[in-house]
């Protein structure tokens, strides 16, 4: 798994979700910048953590929460 911000001066935020090493199928979860901005960083990462595991609910088996929230804040080069 890897996750990366596509373009962090963008409106919205697009992050890219590596499902597996091949990248067959990435996935993608947005999020507005004025969503972001309301929600705060700990919020907004949370957000786009949960919208990737509704769609996407094999995953929580998979890797996990955790493992996921990690590399989106590893994406936005924050500490865990």
């Amino acid at each position: 798994m890897a996750v990366r911000l596509l373009d962090a001066g963008a409106d919205p935020l697009i992050f890219e979700f590596q499902r597996n090493f091949f990248n067959d199928h990435p996935a993608y979860i947005a999020i507005s910048r004025l969503g972001w901005q309301a929600m705060g960083p700990s919020q907004a990462i949370s957000y786009v953590v949960d919208r990737y595991l509704l769609e996407y609910p094999e995953e929580v088996e998979r890797v996990g929460r955790e493992v996921v929230s990690g590399y989106v804040h590893r994406a936005l080069g924050l500490p865990l």
